[in-house]
């Protein structure tokens, strides 16, 4: 009975992995399609302050986008490392409030915006997944947390972009850019 316990979670992992492979290998063209997006705006008409936000926008991606793609590539990685089980239920489990940093809701927002955009195109399929693994592994529900949710996805890039000091005006500018293509890789994956 172990053996059959211990395959039914190698199908699972196995799952994740090949996902986080697929996304991983999509991140170029989530940097293209940035580049592209800022590229089109960088000479659109509009107020003086518009057009200066989408000038240093485009500048900013120009020397980082190298280390987003970068540090995307390593936190979807690190989400496959097993977490151990009392900081999951710390997490989950805890009724306390907590003080939260400056900009952390608006940081969530961000993500949540992009994937609800992606959960339009591709909501069917996806939840398909989720409840495979869900089956497989013999849960009600995905942890929070687990790559296979959008809004992880999402809260990676967009973790990623502060990280290397884009700013959140600019990937206003570039979200709905990538959603499409977000949503095609997470089709694929």
């Amino acid at each position: 009975m172990a053996s059959s316990d211990q395959h039914v979670s190698s199908l699972a992992k196995q799952a994740r992995e090949l996902f986080v492979v697929h996304v991983g290998r999509a991140l170029p063209d989530l940097v293209k399609a940035c580049d592209n997006r800022l590229t089109a705006i960088l000479d659109q008409a509009g107020p003086a302050r518009e057009m200066q936000e989408r000038r240093d926008a485009w500048t900013a991606f120009s020397k980082s986008q190298g280390a987003w793609l970068n540090q995307s590539k390593k936190a979807l990685q690190r989400t496959l490392l097993p977490r151990p089980a009392s900081s999951i239920n710390a997490m989950t489990m805890t009724g306390r409030l907590e003080l939260l940093a400056e900009g952390a809701i608006d940081d969530q927002i961000l993500a949540s915006r992009l994937a609800m955009r992606v959960l339009e195109l591709v909501s069917t399929d996806l939840n398909e997944l989720r409840l495979r693994i869900q089956h497989l592994e013999k849960r009600q529900e995905l942890p929070r947390g687990d790559v296979l949710l959008p809004d992880v996805v999402a809260r990676i890039l967009v973790d990623q972009w502060l990280d290397v000091q884009m700013t959140r005006e600019a990937w206003a500018l570039v979200q709905d850019a990538l959603s499409p293509v977000l949503a095609k890789t997470m089709h694929a994956a």
